[in-house]
């Protein structure tokens, strides 16, 4: 919400509360960077998803003229590794503490 927020200028935001009607407030919306991805919203959910890909498509300029290097590490194939290190790391702590509680001791001994 923060970079919605910055997105649109106070005056933009007194014009959208003032538009009393749903077509107003997408026209309203038109007039910014919004306006090619709410022009055909139909639907609250619809302007709240074309706000997405606009902010999206910010960050992707962003990015495209930020010049970044391109990662060294894909990140999809990373965050998986992560999980499954972490449950394998999980796995083999469990089974010696499994197999320890599997055996009974052959004497009991009570501290009184």
């Amino acid at each position: 919400m923060v970079l919605r927020s910055r997105l649109l200028g106070h005056a933009a935001f007194e014009r959208l509360i003032d538009a009393p009607t749903f077509a107003d407030q997408l026209r309203v919306l038109s007039d910014t960077h919004f306006g090619k991805f709410v022009e055909h919203a139909q639907t609250a959910s619809d302007v709240e998803q074309a706000i997405d890909a606009s902010l999206l498509d910010l960050i992707d300029d962003f990015v495209r003229k930020a010049g970044l290097p391109v990662p060294v590490v894909d990140l999809p194939p990373l965050l998986i590794a992560i999980p499954v290190t972490l449950l394998l790391a999980n796995l083999i702590a469990l089974i010696p503490g499994r197999l320890a509680a599997a055996t009974r001791p052959a004497a009991v001994f009570r501290a009184e």
